[in-house]
């Protein structure tokens, strides 16, 4: 069901957020007993919150290049393939910048190793 108030948010989620989205916002309507548009309004707060960067198109991935873990910052159509050619797994940006890079980090190019096995840039 596409949410009432944000239809065009909601569309820019992916299978997995969209699933979030919609069971948080099901609890809260059918469990607490709140008016739908007030149970979509906090599940977005709630996946916002977790998931910052949900609506921007792009996913932050943990995978191992060399034995060492990198962090990949990737658009959502691309960190789909990583996660399924190179056994990545989706991280939250906020609490691996904060946890790895004490709170900020430079962006640089992808390493060749992963853009030549990987057949996706």
């Amino acid at each position: 069901m596409t949410p009432l108030l944000f239809g065009d948010l909601y569309a820019r989620l992916d299978d997995e957020l969209r699933y979030v989205f919609d069971e948080r916002a099901g609890i809260v309507e059918f469990d607490a007993h709140k008016p739908r548009e007030l149970a979509e309004c906090l599940a977005l707060i709630e996946l916002l919150r977790e998931f910052p960067s949900a609506l921007l198109g792009f996913k932050t991935l943990q995978l191992n290049l060399d034995g060492r873990p990198l962090w990949v910052l990737a658009r959502s159509s691309i960190a789909e393939k990583l996660c399924t050619q190179r056994a990545a797994k989706h991280v939250d940006l906020s609490k691996v910048l904060e946890t790895q890079f004490g709170g900020v980090a430079v962006l640089s190019d992808c390493p060749m190793q992963l853009r030549e096995t990987s057949h996706l840039i």
